[in-house]
């Protein structure tokens, strides 16, 4: 469905709008209905101008819904995955190089710098994966007892397969600072970061000395959402990144997880 110039502009600000009430507390307190006032008192915000805004966003949306006992969350926004990992994602962390795309338009490789890593990073950490994940039941399929996750993320892959196994060992890259804190956070809140270790590095910079001895030996390599951002018109710098894995490890099987699509 395409939008006209009016609803691209409501679209625009009710996205604005989502993203300040997450920040200031407010979503997460609309899972049960709550008033204007009530919600007021609890966050400090001005009643009336709260009010306002929810219900422009129960005017413009589908994410708010307007009931006899004030706002609430519509069903399929209750979970945490299907609200705030997306605001933090796409809003938080990837609407910067939006709001600058005028810049970014004119020095395309500035756009990857204006990402809010420590947004991106809290989207993840609060994901609520299933487990056991599929893809931690494809690699015990295989038999995989030791696995590099290269674009590691949160880490957690890596927590859950070491928490199912106790022979098991990780080693996990990232380029996002907070990413590897909250890698690092989790495999201690687990209890298995003597088994799993992260490392704040880019893959596509990676020097041999940087890889730990048991690294280059794990049995397999993962990825998730790595090539994506690589995709060229020809393709030549996702195989490049794949010749050099081969050069730092020497694990038989890498696996991907990925796509090349778009937005919707």
């Amino acid at each position: 469905m395409k939008l006209d110039l009016f609803d691209a502009i409501a679209g625009h600000y009710a996205a604005c709008c989502l993203s300040a009430l997450q920040e200031a507390g407010v979503l997460a307190q609309l899972r049960q209905p709550a008033s204007p006032a009530t919600l007021a008192d609890r966050t400090g915000l001005d009643p009336e101008l709260l009010a306002g805004v929810l219900d422009f966003l129960a005017a413009t949306t589908e994410v708010l819904a307007r009931g006899p006992a004030g706002y609430q969350l519509a069903d399929a926004y209750r979970s945490p995955n299907a609200l705030e990992f997306h605001l933090d994602k796409f809003i938080g962390a990837y609407g910067p190089p939006i709001q600058a795309l005028d810049q970014v338009l004119q020095q395309p490789a500035s756009g990857a710098g204006l990402v809010a890593g420590a947004k991106l990073a809290r989207a993840f950490a609060a994901l609520h994966q299933p487990v056991p994940s599929l893809t931690a039941q494809l690699l015990r399929g295989w038999q995989i007892d030791s696995l590099v996750d290269l674009g590691c993320g949160a880490g957690g892959l890596l927590v859950e397969l070491a928490g199912a196994s106790a022979s098991f060992r990780g080693w996990g890259f990232d380029a996002n600072p907070e990413m590897v804190r909250a890698a690092c956070r989790a495999a201690d809140a687990a209890g298995v970061a003597d088994r799993v270790e992260f490392r704040l590095a880019d893959v596509r910079a990676l020097e041999a000395g940087a890889v730990p001895d048991g690294a280059k030996a794990a049995a397999a390599i993962h990825a998730r959402s790595l090539f994506n951002a690589l995709i060229d018109r020809d393709g030549s710098a996702v195989v490049r990144l794949i010749c050099r894995i081969r050069e730092l490890f020497g694990a038989t099987f890498l696996f991907v997880e990925d796509y090349y699509g778009r937005l919707g």
